[in-house]
């Protein structure tokens, strides 16, 4: 013969399961939240880091500018000293001449 169950025994395991039910979407919420915040303050740390980079880029560009600024100031030096020393070389060689 089936069991036969009362409405209040079916109300009370409909109750109790939806307690358990409950239970479980409050323990998913909280995961969620927790998850949320984890990408909340993972955007800001990738935000940060971004700005760190700019930084690094923007200081690395002027060091770039002053090395390219230096290299091209000795390379005129150079250019200058060797065209000297030829004026030079060619004032004794046209006074050994006589010219």
């Amino acid at each position: 013969m089936p069991n036969k169950e009362t409405v209040k025994e079916v109300l009370a395991r409909l109750d109790e399961r939806i307690k358990n039910l409950s239970g479980r979407f409050d323990g998913f919420e909280k995961k969620q939240d927790s998850a949320y915040q984890l990408v909340i303050e993972n955007q800001k740390s990738i935000n940060d880091l971004s700005h760190v980079v700019k930084a690094h880029q923007d200081k690395f560009a002027v060091i770039d500018k002053e090395e390219s600024e230096k290299k091209s100031a000795w390379r005129n030096w150079k250019l200058a000293l060797f065209a000297q020393v030829i004026i030079l070389i060619a004032t004794l060689v046209m006074g050994r001449l006589g010219i």
